[in-house]
């Protein structure tokens, strides 16, 4: 049981996650329930109840695959592309419209520069790992250089491409940044804890959507009340309930776990590598001792 506490922790987080969809998410203040019947809803009745569930499921596998011994190239490979499969199929869940990409200036050429730096150094580091450490940074800043303008274009001023070019599917931006994150993570050394590098990002990102989770949750309710009525509360009168923080805790308790996780498996390595090395240096000493006795035997038949 000890042993895997810290797994048991991530599930437990997920499991409060997927939990709190029966609890109330949002509702409007009593005092304007004649506005709509009912005035509280559930996490079940919304769709942003269904994506934290979702996300909650997704935490408890990959927690799951995280405590694995398993540290192959194969099984890294699988799990990330499950784990961006999954980010592209939730974000078809609200169904939202398509969005803005062109930023800011600033905001624009910071994203993209650590998007360009993240994706540069995982595919140096994935294709070039057995060049030396000087050809590895020279590759990686020719490369920066190169998605840098391509993502300044693309993202940063998409209008200079095309016209049209600034309204984006929301599950093409997910896909992109999840996909750069999930690389980062896989091709980032040592190769047996991408898994756990996976499974914080996961939890990372997943404590990140259901922050936002609220403002939408609390959207949707005025939305709804206009649509159907004519009239609405304001937002200030429109509040977000226990499901939502129980959510939030919850995911805060698959990030901690997923740490420990990670953890546990680079402490596991450091162990098996520093024994490898005192096995190393055991056999060199036995090696050098068996050559200077053969060296003292040889000296003494020939003196003989």
């Amino acid at each position: 049981m000890k042993q895997n506490l810290v797994r048991n922790l991530a599930i437990f987080g997920g499991l409060l996650v997927v939990a709190s969809i029966a609890f109330e998410y949002v509702r409007m203040a009593p005092s304007y329930r004649f506005i709509v019947e009912p005035w509280s809803i559930r996490g079940y009745d919304l769709t942003q109840g269904k994506v934290v569930a979702a996300i909650g499921v997704g935490t408890i596998i990959i927690s799951l695959l995280a405590a694995s011994t398993r540290g192959s190239t194969r099984f890294n490979i699988a799990v990330g592309f499950a784990v961006w499969l999954a980010a592209v199929l939730i974000a078809q869940f609200p169904d939202p419209p398509p969005i803005k990409l062109e930023l800011a200036s600033f905001a624009g050429l910071m994203i993209v520069a650590i998007l360009s730096y993240i994706l540069a150094r995982s595919i140096v580091n994935s294709l070039a790992e057995r060049l030396p450490a000087r050809t590895r940074r020279y590759a990686t800043l020719g490369l920066l250089v190169v998605l840098f303008v391509v993502g300044f274009f693309a993202i940063a001023k998409p209008n200079f491409v095309s016209p049209n070019s600034a309204d984006v599917d929301l599950s093409v931006v997910i896909a992109v940044f999840v996909g750069i994150v999930v690389i980062s993570a896989a091709t980032a050394q040592p190769r047996e804890l991408a898994v756990a590098r996976i499974s914080i990002v996961t939890a990372l990102m997943g404590w990140i959507v259901i922050a936002t989770v609220g403002t939408s949750a609390r959207s949707h309710l005025i939305d709804s009340q206009l649509e159907v009525m004519g009239v609405s509360g304001t937002y200030r009168d429109t509040q977000i309930t226990s499901g939502i923080m129980l959510a939030f805790f919850g995911m805060l308790i698959v990030f901690l776990g997923s740490t420990g996780l990670w953890a546990r498996k680079r402490d596991r390595l450091q162990v098996i590598a520093r024994a490898r090395r005192q096995q190393q240096a055991a056999e060199d000493s036995a090696a050098e001792i068996a050559a200077a006795n053969k060296l003292v035997s040889d000296r003494a038949g020939t003196e003989s």
